[in-house]
């Protein structure tokens, strides 16, 4: 079968642009930017699009630092960089589920990542100080501080600060102040509101939503200059905008809706959890083509030809048929609690693959096999060039 007259066209538009006046080949640094901007739309990875952007300053100039055509990514499990405990390297790995490699990316130093969503990593450090990162592009974003939070240290006792800051020692004993504030902050996020309107991106609303142990939440949008409270004084474990409105569920399944446009507002609209709880189990929020998946750790059945990627931070499905280095009908999973044993905090290792088909936990091939602990904790980070 021949190709469309379309194709044929292309193909006869780039034949005449690579050959000189002297029948001699141009240099690819030369081509025409309507030929490199239609090799630019049939790249499907984050990945490629960056390397086709780093050729030369003619490419890169040619089409946008900012695509709308790439599908939805893989994420990448962002690791402690080697050697280096206390995450003040400047330097973090990045593991990508596609390519089965390992990348190392600039990072601030003596940062704590509080969450992931949508590319960007909420930090908390030096010190009090919260800002949001995106670590594929550099872009950064200041936040009002941990200090700021209201109600954030209500319940905190001069008891509850000594035995935190006991917990620490040697490389993370340099960061007390960050590691106290962390403890408190128990998920942070960047939550999106999609515009109805298709045509329009600045119309998305984005907030940044913090949830604590016992005090409920706050969020802070961009604009204002302060954060806001919101919710009862429930223990809130994890957030997501859905349709319209913040969606914060407890530990044990109570669900609600919080208005946050004008003035905030909070509706239980599950007041028994539809699951068995055991005191134990990870509940997360995770947005699908099919809705809202409530997701409980240790409790699951099929979900077909998707993936789950679950952790502190954002919760996602994916379609797995078309994103290559996944498995359908499997869970991508990371720690989320660090327990402290004789003064040194342990955890981290706890990540991996969960097949619901028949119950195995795979290994990822990043995994450290000497390693008793790592610190920061692994998390998953989507590569967005936003």
């Amino acid at each position: 079968m021949s190709p469309p007259p379309s194709i044929k066209n292309q193909i006869a538009h780039l034949n005449r642009t690579l050959l000189r006046s002297n029948r001699k080949l141009m240099s690819w640094y030369d081509l025409p930017a309507d030929v490199l901007q239609l090799i630019a739309a049939r790249i499907t990875l984050h990945a490629d699009y960056i390397r086709f952007r780093a050729v030369c300053s003619s490419w890169r100039g040619a089409v946008s630092s900012r695509p709308c055509h790439l599908p939805p990514q893989l994420p990448f499990l962002m690791l402690p960089a080697r050697g280096d405990p206390s995450g003040g390297s400047g330097a973090r790995n990045f593991y990508s589920l596609t390519e089965h490699r390992t990348y190392r990316l600039e990072f601030p130093t003596h940062k704590h990542c509080l969450g992931s969503s949508y590319g960007w990593l909420v930090l908390l450090g030096p010190s009090t100080a919260l800002s949001l990162l995106n670590p594929f592009t550099g872009s950064q974003l200041r936040l009002p501080p941990a200090t700021q939070i209201p109600h954030l240290s209500d319940t905190v006792t001069a008891a509850d600060v000594k035995s935190r800051l006991s917990e620490f020692s040697g490389e993370r004993a340099k960061s007390t102040s960050a590691g106290f504030w962390q403890h408190l902050i128990r998920k942070a996020k960047l939550c999106r509101q999609r515009s109805s309107s298709s045509s329009s991106s600045s119309k998305e609303q984005c907030v940044v939503v913090v949830a604590f142990p016992k005090a409920g939440l706050a969020f802070w949008q961009r604009g204002r200059k302060a954060w806001t409270h919101a919710g009862r004084y429930w223990q809130f474990v994890d957030v997501e905008f859905y349709k319209g409105k913040l969606y914060a569920i407890t530990r044990g399944g109570i669900l609600s809706t919080i208005e946050i446009d004008t003035s905030v507002k909070e509706t239980v609209i599950i007041s028994s959890p539809p699951f068995s709880y055991n005191g134990s189990s990870s509940v997360y929020l995770a947005e699908s083509a099919e809705g809202l998946l409530l997701v409980v750790r240790k409790y699951g059945e099929s979900i077909g030809d998707r993936i789950l990627i679950v952790e502190r931070g954002t919760s996602m499905s994916l379609p797995a048929s078309g994103l290559a280095g996944c498995k359908g009908n499997c869970i991508y999973f990371t720690d989320e609690y660090d327990v402290c044993s004789e003064g040194q905090i342990t955890g981290g290792l706890d990540f991996g693959v969960f097949c619901l088909e028949d119950g195995s936990v795979q290994r990822l091939p990043c995994y450290p096999q000497d390693a008793e602990s790592l610190w920061p904790f692994p998390s998953w980070v989507t590569p967005n060039l936003w």
